[in-house]
């Protein structure tokens, strides 16, 4: 069954959401993530992120509402006291454009021409170390995306993070250095991970088979 997420104003919804069979598929693969479906867990995700956001890139604006998550997949986890200590973010592309489209929109033209659908990912956050939740985001991302038919993930993250991205999950390398730093101390970088490129051995790392 296709349906609107809550907190979705259904002006910015591009596409119909089969939720019950993303529901199924977090359950299933990522059981420790969960998706933002009602205004009290999105209103607990914005809080974490204002907080999270201040903290690490204050250059960011952060507003209560942002109007990306209208057109897009939120996601989650909890700590031991029900504390979120995560959150993603899976923008669709649309005729809305993309949060980074400034810097991406001209390097991604070719593949929207040629009719890729893309999605970019975001607001991605994990407070402390957990490789354990790490593998568990990238299998969700990686399912979802599959799941609603889209080729890629188009990302813009910090440089010290190509080396895995490039080498050990198969994506491409759109741009070294954006210019941006978001008031932080880092620069980013922005990649492509085309879903057909991904690496065997970090299917293997995240548990999936496409069988």
């Amino acid at each position: 069954m296709c349906s609107q997420l809550a907190y979705a104003p259904v002006t910015m919804r591009e596409i119909a959401l089969p939720l019950g069979k993303i529901q199924e598929v977090i359950k299933k693969f990522s059981p420790g993530v969960k998706l933002v479906s009602t205004p009290e867990s999105y209103s607990e995700v914005m809080n974490f992120r204002l907080q999270e956001y201040a903290r690490r890139y204050p250059a960011v604006p952060q507003e209560f509402i942002d109007p990306f998550d209208s057109n897009a997949l939120v996601f989650y986890s909890q700590g031991a006291c029900g504390e979120i200590v995560s959150t993603a973010r899976l923008v669709f592309d649309s005729h809305w454009g993309l949060p980074d489209e400034k810097v991406l929109g001209k390097l991604i033209e070719p593949r929207r021409s040629r009719g890729e659908r893309m999605m970019e990912l975001g607001r991605f956050i994990i407070v402390q170390d957990n490789p354990a939740l790490l593998k568990a985001y990238y299998r969700l991302f990686y399912v979802v995306t599959k799941l609603l038919n889209f080729d890629s993930i188009v990302m813009v993250l910090r440089q010290k993070e190509l080396n895995f991205h490039l080498k050990r999950v198969g994506a491409g390398l759109l741009e070294f250095d954006t210019g941006l730093n978001f008031g932080s101390k880092h620069q980013f970088a922005a990649i492509v991970w085309s879903l057909e490129n991904t690496k065997p051995r970090f299917k293997l790392w995240m548990g999936v088979d496409d069988e």
